[in-house]
């Protein structure tokens, strides 16, 4: 069959046919987009915005079966000006024309953030929100990222939709689609509640999707509207074990409705969680510092854990990662009360080698189902018995010139700089006095307001590239005026094999706070992102040469200082 994607006209989406792709439905046809009652089933889709994930997952998005795909929102990376907005979109549309059936768009966060974002959907996909039938059920896609009403359905839409939903009454069943989940507390869910809630059960609607927290969750059902979100199909995954790459199978049996959770493994029965166990999903909040080390000396690590339920304990059960070096230790099983913190240690030893470093496993589970799974490597403050330090700068020449010898680099130092900030959101102040590099964060016209991303970093100018060899990893001394969480990336080969783009290649966080602190992280300890599962991995890893190191701000947050100095690697 032939391959197309659908346009849309008006309030009215020009549907493709899902016996001829390439024709376009006629909106003057009462009987939709294909006509009659038979039977059949479509795709729901939600954040497919990391290009790389999208292509590697399209193969099973591919086999799914169904007429045609909904996506809702979260198309592309977005937070870029005009022409990378684009770039992103000609890479979607390519790969998104690969698909076997046509497929509906819906706004999300990442496409609609301002003005020129909202524009370039309106000039390349038509309005942001829409309606159309098919088979006798009514669809609607709903815009709930409207520039300066975000998180809200607004004044004209709700009108629109309140007329809609009337002219299809009859239907054998009726679906809604958006971006993000206003009906959940943290949204505007009083207005959602208030306004579009009562339309939806007077008209029976039946499901309503959305993705935008890249989660799967199927939230109890209300006045007969059964609200589900659903977790990336080519995104970012988290530490929930509802976090995974997801697609729904809906099928419209006669005026039954039922779906079919799919992933690049198969179907995945039973895997959707509750509203309720969602927000049971407790967050590993920190780790203390480790600021004694030795070999045959015990080690104490201790994690703080958050329950952010109202009324249900969760079980935490602590532990060290297997094959993660010579360290040793039982695991640990504790009780997190409802709206508490708890602190948990686990004491280990190692009789080998002080590396690599253990890793520590977390598993959460409420009333004994498994609901969340985390891996972190402790911050390491304390000097590593038999490890040497060699400078990378340590700014007393007052310039941003690297102060790194020539035996380390293959061409010539490298300089301090900024690059460029994708999400185009602040500017920065970069100046070295009193032997120390002072950054400062200052917030100017923004593409997004809502964000202060920031990425400073010195490269090794000319191609030439820092000699990692026999290197362990990298030490720095920093501070900040309002504790701002930070990464630090590497950028350069491993095993030969080229690194991804800084910040989004080899990366590990940290937070600084108002007090000069030495962090140590050795290259073991930096994260490995795989585009291809939406896992981050963590080390083994082995750097052979690096071509910049980077340090990012990739939060939301107000203008910031930094100080940085005594930039060195570490030599076992």
């Amino acid at each position: 069959m032939k391959k197309a994607k659908i346009a849309v006209l008006a309030v009215s989406l020009l549907l493709v046919s899902a016996l001829a792709f390439g024709a376009r439905f006629d909106p003057a046809k009462p009987a939709g987009m294909s006509g009659g009652n038979a039977d059949f089933s479509f795709a729901v889709l939600a954040d497919v915005q990391e290009p790389p994930m999208f292509i590697a997952n399209l193969a099973w998005i591919d086999g799914l079966d169904g007429d045609f795909y909904a996506i809702a929102g979260d198309l592309t990376p977005g937070y870029t000006n005009r022409e990378g907005l684009a770039a992103f979109w000609n890479g979607f549309d390519a790969t998104a024309a690969k698909l076997h059936a046509p497929y509906v768009l819906v706004p999300g966060n990442h496409d609609i953030y301002n003005a020129t974002g909202e524009a370039m959907w309106r000039e390349r996909y038509g309005p942001l929100w829409f309606s159309w039938d098919h088979k006798g059920c009514h669809f609607v896609a709903l815009d709930c990222e409207e520039v300066g009403k975000r998180g809200l359905i607004g004044d004209r839409q709700l009108e629109w939709l309140k007329k809609d939903l009337a002219a299809a009454k009859g239907a054998r069943a009726t679906f809604v689609f958006l971006h993000e989940p206003l009906w959940k507390p943290g949204y505007k869910n009083v207005e959602w509640n208030a306004d579009v809630h009562p339309l939806l059960a007077a008209a029976g609607v039946d499901y309503v999707f959305c993705g935008h927290e890249h989660h799967n969750v199927l939230f109890e059902k209300r006045d007969g509207v059964q609200y589900v979100m659903l977790g990336p199909t080519a995104g970012i995954t988290g530490d929930s074990i509802s976090s995974f790459f997801s697609a729904l199978v809906v099928e419209v049996r006669g005026t039954a409705v039922s779906y079919r959770l799919m992933t690049p493994e198969g179907e995945r029965p039973a895997a959707f969680y509750t509203h309720e166990m969602d927000l049971k999903a407790v967050k590993l909040v920190d780790c203390d510092p480790v600021r004694t080390i030795g070999k045959n000396r015990p080690l104490e690590l201790v994690v703080t854990v958050e329950n952010p339920s109202t009324d249900t304990p969760v079980q935490a059960t602590v532990g060290l990662v297997p094959g993660t070096g010579s360290w040793k230790a039982a695991r640990v099983d504790g009780t997190v009360a409802a709206g508490q913190r708890e602190r948990i240690r686990i004491k280990t030893r190692t009789g080998g080698s002080i590396l690599p470093l253990p890793t520590i496993s977390l598993e959460l589970r409420s009333g004994g189902v498994l609901v969340a799974r985390k891996e972190v490597l402790p911050l390491i403050t304390a000097r590593i018995p038999g490890l040497k330090e060699r400078i990378i700068d340590d700014f007393n020449d007052g310039d941003d010139v690297n102060s790194c010898d020539k035996s380390q680099v293959s061409v010539k130092p490298g300089r301090w700089y900024q690059s460029a900030d994708q999400y185009g959101s602040s500017r920065m102040e970069m100046t070295f006095t009193d032997g120390v590099l002072h950054v400062a964060g200052v917030k100017g016209k923004s593409i997004a307001p809502n964000y202060t991303f920031t990425n400073f970093q010195t490269d090794f100018a000319g191609g030439g590239r820092l000699n990692l060899t026999g290197s362990a990893g990298i030490s720095f001394r920093a501070r900040s005026d309002k504790g701002n969480v930070w990464e630090a990336g590497i950028e350069g080969t491993v095993g030969g094999r080229k690194l991804a783009r800084t910040g989004r290649g080899h990366r590990v966080s940290y937070e600084t706070g108002k007090d000069w602190k030495e962090y140590r992280f050795l290259w073991r300890e930096f994260q490995q992102p795989d585009w291809v599962t939406g896992v981050d991995r963590v080390g083994p890893l082995t750097v052979d040469s690096v071509a910049g190191l980077s340090w990012n701000q990739p939060v939301e947050g107000p203008e910031f200082d930094l100080w940085l100095d005594d930039v060195k690697l570490i030599y076992e």
